[in-house]
């Protein structure tokens, strides 16, 4: 059901966008960190278009923002909820340090109009093992716990493999039920961007979905895509990087092991031009087959 909900509401903040701005992407099919590129007056934005704010994980936050900062560009997600209702009209929310709001509040944003703005909810370091060992001693199982505390099976699992860190609400209601104050040993997480520093002679950026990385030199500058084993769904991808590199003027390429007919680098030739940090492997061996 949510899954429905969340593609019907972002088919519909699509086509709001395109009646109040210039829509240069949109991704379909695609698992992305973003949805889709917009231009506002002066700025180009990257958006992440979600039903709940609070589906959007650490993980893309950071490739999202990185992302955004690689390509000079303003990153924003647009929801409609969080897990504690629906968001405030005119009201900047922040997660994992990307501005958040209601489809009005960002054209609000765009035309620089003066928002209220909510402090980031904290996020809490706690040992994923020992969140384990209670839930076990206790005999619950994830779908129990889930029933329980209201925190969906997905989000447990990440909680226990320290894919991601739970809120204070999501502590003491775990706390609440395993019987131990997990606050007490938490440590505050700083919602810190892994910003890119200089560029050296060549440097590559780890993106998550729909790039594999952001490769820098002092005179170039690629987006990298991997290898796909499905022809259309590499298809579809190879139809999303030429999007980006028009928008963006930069070019593309895929690292492959096998020869593709797109833009391409074996992978071997693309790690070794990274451990050299040396432009010219990649620009030499570099195939565009048709």
């Amino acid at each position: 059901m949510q899954a429905v909900l969340a593609k019907s509401y972002k088919k519909r903040i699509v086509d709001l966008l395109s009646q109040y701005l210039e829509v240069l992407l949109s991704i379909e099919g695609i698992k992305s960190c973003f949805d889709a590129i917009v231009k506002g007056r002066k700025e180009l934005y990257i958006l992440k278009i979600l039903y709940n704010l609070d589906s959007f994980e650490k993980e893309e936050a950071i490739s999202l923002n990185n992302f955004s900062q690689l390509v000079n560009a303003k990153p924003f997600i647009i929801a409609k909820n969080s897990n504690n209702g629906e968001l405030e009209e005119q009201v900047i929310f922040e997660r994992f340090s990307v501005p958040a709001g209601r489809f009005s509040t960002f054209l609000s944003f765009v035309e620089g109009k003066p928002l209220a703005r909510k402090r980031a909810k904290k996020f809490y370091s706690i040992s994923g093992e020992r969140l384990r060992e209670l839930r076990l001693k206790k005999g619950f199982s994830l779908s129990k716990l889930s029933l329980l505390t209201g925190i969906s099976k997905e989000t447990l699992y990440r909680y226990e493999h320290n894919l991601v860190s739970p809120s204070k609400e999501n502590l003491l209601e775990l706390s609440k039920h395993l019987g131990s104050d997990l606050t007490s040993k938490a440590v505050v997480e700083k919602e810190e961007n892994k910003q890119t520093d200089r560029v050296e002679e060549v440097r590559a950026v780890k993106l998550s979905n729909p790039l594999y990385s952001f490769l820098l030199s002092k005179t170039t500058k690629f987006f990298v895509g991997k290898e796909r084993s499905k022809k259309d769904i590499l298809r579809k991808y190879n139809e999303l990087y030429s999007s980006l590199s028009l928008i963006f003027g930069v070019q593309y390429f895929f690292i492959s092991s096998r020869p593709i007919p797109f833009p391409y680098i074996e992978i071997s030739l693309f790690y070794k031009a990274i451990k050299r940090k040396d432009i010219s492997i990649i620009l030499s061996n570099l195939k565009t087959n048709s």
